[in-house]
């Protein structure tokens, strides 16, 4: 099984943390687009290495959260600005 599947079964995916708890909750079929993007292995069990949680910690796993459990309206997602293309002069870096 891959995270791609997730949505065919209504589940999302979920990154719990071992140090504070905090649970945090990704479209699965976001995540498994991205992992595609990145050239990131889509297979079963996630690679944990690529999430930290906001208090630090990499000491995570993640589960499998069922799509109906999201609340109801979704909250808005931040903004986040990104760049269009980055423009490299070719100078060396100090």
């Amino acid at each position: 099984m891959s995270i791609g599947e997730y949505p065919r079964f209504q589940i999302d995916l979920g990154v719990v943390c071992a140090r504070c708890g905090r649970t945090t909750v990704f479209d699965a079929g976001a995540v498994a687009w991205h992992f595609t993007q990145k050239g990131i292995r889509k297979t079963l069990p996630v690679d944990t290495r690529l999430f930290k949680c906001r208090c630090g910690s990499r000491d995570i796993k993640t589960i499998a959260v069922p799509v109906e459990s999201r609340p109801n309206p979704l909250p808005k997602p931040p903004v986040r600005l990104v760049p269009l293309y980055v423009k490299d002069e070719g100078k060396p870096r100090r």
